[in-house]
Parts: C-alpha cells; sequence; structure tokens
C-alpha cells in the first residue's frame, strides 16, 4: 500500500533536513578522544573543523528556523534540505 501526504488536504508536511558537520562541544570531545585512539577519521574531522566546513550550533538553529518559518509549504513538503547550502543562500541573500 502506497500512502501520499499531501499537506494541502491537513496531512503534515514532511521533509529531511540535514545538517551537516555541526561544531559543538561534543564533537570536540570527539576528535580529542579519537586523536587519542589515533582512529582514521580523526585526521579527516580535524582537516574539516580547521577549514571551517560546517557550522557551529547556532547557525544551524537560525538555518533550520528560517526554513520553518520561511520556505511555502508547497516547498518545504518532500524536500531534503542541507543545511550548509542554505547558509550560504541566506549569507549571500543578506549582502
Amino acid at each position: 500500500m502506497l500512502w501520499e501526504l499531501v499537506p494541502d488536504q491537513g496531512d503534515p508536511a514532511v521533509s529531511l533536513f540535514q545538517p551537516g558537520l555541526v561544531n559543538t562541544p561534543g564533537i570536540q570531545d570527539h576528535l580529542s578522544k579519537a586523536r587519542l585512539l589515533d582512529l582514521p577519521h580523526a585526521g579527516w574531522l580535524n582537516q574539516r573543523l580547521k577549514r571551517g566546513d560546517c557550522m557551529n550550533a547556532e547557525q544551524t538553529a537560525s538555518v533550520l528556523a528560517h526554513t520553518l518559518d520561511e520556505v511555502p509549504i508547497i516547498d518545504f513538503h518532500g524536500q531534503v534540505f542541507h543545511g550548509a547550502d542554505l547558509a550560504k543562500a541566506l549569507f549571500f541573500s543578506a549582502s
């Protein structure tokens, strides 16, 4: 059986928000432990954080709040939103 959610018929609008890498105290703690254990991904994670290939928690929350507040339901439903792409779009539209 196939179910389809149609928001204009009273069903909830559903989408997926993928923030990507978020620089939090938890990820910093994980990185410290990964370095101590010489885990293979420690270098990769360290490089991503140093290059700024991530948002902080506040930026992530702002992008999510903007998405929930500003994206029309017809454009929201069934979409996958990528935090980094949204942040770039918001940054450039604000300048």
